[in-house]
């Protein structure tokens, strides 16, 4: 693999402030980008750190909401109800995802704002962006105005304008090979 494709040494001109919490982006279409949060959310409440794990686009149902719920400091705070697939809604349904994972992004705000969290995981915000069930000025805002300390890691296939606008750290996720491409369907404690 040609390594030029990368461009490593692109550095920020951002001041930083040694303690603030930085923005964390997992992107790409490789698998690992929510496993990667996963793993920064544990350690961080390994160390004694207050987390609020979220997620978009999916329901709360995925393999790994139950085994986070039972880690001390961690909070899960979940849409309960499934949206379905975007490909698959109609105008109106889209409208209402919309509206609900607005609702959703106003009552994590609320929590951040209210709460002594030292992290948030915002897993599949991007996501929700691209797919037009978010609004990426909202998420945007949230980004920039967030309690100075507060680390917040954000998941997504591809980068939108809110997160690589404010991300301090970018891992992208190289797919080379995925079992899903010759029709292996998605396994339950694998890919949810």
């Amino acid at each position: 693999m040609d390594d030029s494709a990368f461009d490593t040494e692109k550095k920020s001109s951002r001041q930083y402030d040694p303690g603030e919490g930085l923005i964390h982006f997992y992107t790409g279409f490789g698998k690992g980008k929510t496993t990667s949060a996963i793993g920064q959310a544990v350690r961080f409440a390994g160390s004694g750190g207050r987390v609020l794990f979220t997620q978009f686009m999916k329901d709360g149902t995925s393999s790994e909401i139950a085994a986070l719920k039972m880690i001390p400091n961690m909070e899960v705070f979940s849409m309960t109800e499934k949206l379905g697939f975007t490909f698959r809604m109609s105008e109106e349904e889209r409208q209402e995802a919309f509206e609900k994972n607005m609702a959703y992004l106003r009552e994590i705000r609320k929590r951040i704002e209210k709460g002594d969290y030292g992290m948030l995981v915002l897993d599949e915000a991007a996501e929700a962006v691209r797919k037009d069930v978010l609004d990426d000025k909202a998420l945007y805002d949230l980004l920039i105005n967030k309690p100075k300390k507060l680390e917040v890691v954000v998941t997504g296939h591809v980068g939108v304008r809110s997160v690589m606008e404010t991300a301090d750290y970018i891992t992208v996720a190289l797919k080379m090979r995925h079992p899903y491409d010759d029709g292996v369907p998605a396994r339950k404690g694998v890919e949810y």
